[in-house]
């Protein structure tokens, strides 16, 4: 954990998920947030990451879903086949 380095709370192995939305409000002296560096060295290192967002844009879609209905339906279907 670089950020941390040299302090108490150094050598961290991780981070939690809620830290993520905070990385475009932490900003460096040239001014860039951490989310735009953190981007520049992805798009650098792993070209093939940046096609994330398209890779997965079905996913917002899938939010919509409402899983009660499709247990509901599962049942429905259970209780015909028997």
């Amino acid at each position: 954990n670089y950020l941390n380095g040299g302090s108490k709370r150094g050598q961290a192995d991780g981070f939690q998920l809620e830290i993520l939305p905070k990385l475009n409000d932490t900003k460096g002296s040239s001014g860039d947030t951490l989310l735009m560096y953190m981007m520049k060295l992805i798009k650098k290192s792993h070209p093939n990451l940046v096609s994330l967002p398209d890779d997965v844009s079905h996913v917002a879609e899938c939010t919509r879903i409402n899983l009660k209905d499709i247990d509901s339906l599962a049942n429905k279907l259970n209780g015909e086949i028997n």
